[in-house]
């Protein structure tokens, strides 16, 4: 019997290298997903973030047209820091603006995953951090920008955890792979389960 392919649909560095760290085989494809539309209906039909998430992630791997042997991974995140949703920052003084924002207070990431067979959802997850940023001050966050480069740029939160990020935090409660951007503990169980992966 052949075992069942896995294709990750995302460009995002960070989840191929939490599957390549687990020694999980898969393709990449991108797909070409309207975040910001999806973001926008959910927003108007009044969903909360967690179901947006999910609605992203999903998107991401309908968009992959993929054969009945392969099971398509989508993942998204969203950020929420009281009571509003925010995307990426798009320029390093809206990043440095955002963190100033968070100093001394809590924010959440939710992670929303998704795997698809044959046209069909399959399995999902949520998680949903919770991370306590400490009360650092100004000089120590333009010393933290100086060692970082327009990378975190992709990050929502303008922090890279795994990186000098860390720094910028008093506590985090949940899951970290999740906070990186892939629950991978509850996705390889269901990548065992669908015989992607043997153990």
């Amino acid at each position: 019997m052949s075992q069942t392919k896995l294709i990750l649909a995302s460009g995002s560095r960070v989840r191929a290298t939490l599957l390549k760290n687990a020694d999980i085989p898969f393709q990449i494809i991108k797909t070409d997903t309207d975040e910001a539309l999806i973001k926008e209906q959910g927003l108007k039909l009044g969903h909360d973030l967690e179901t947006i998430a999910l609605h992203l992630a999903l998107a991401k791997a309908k968009a992959v047209d993929a054969p009945s042997d392969t099971v398509v991974l989508g993942a998204d995140q969203l950020m929420e820091f009281e009571g509003r949703a925010f995307d990426k920052p798009k320029t390093i003084s809206e990043a440095k603006e955002r963190l100033l924002s968070f100093r001394g207070k809590p924010h959440s990431l939710i992670n929303a995953c998704v795997l698809m067979q044959n046209g069909k959802m399959i399995w999902h997850h949520i998680e949903r951090p919770i991370l306590h940023v400490r009360n650092f001050t100004p000089s120590e966050l333009e010393t933290y920008f100086k060692q970082c480069n327009d990378d975190i740029l992709n990050s929502v939160g303008a922090y890279q955890l795994e990186h000098v990020g860390i720094r910028l935090f008093e506590k985090i409660q949940g899951d970290y792979f999740a906070i990186l951007g892939l629950a991978i503990s509850p996705l390889l169980a269901a990548l065992r389960e669908l015989e992607v992966i043997e153990f």
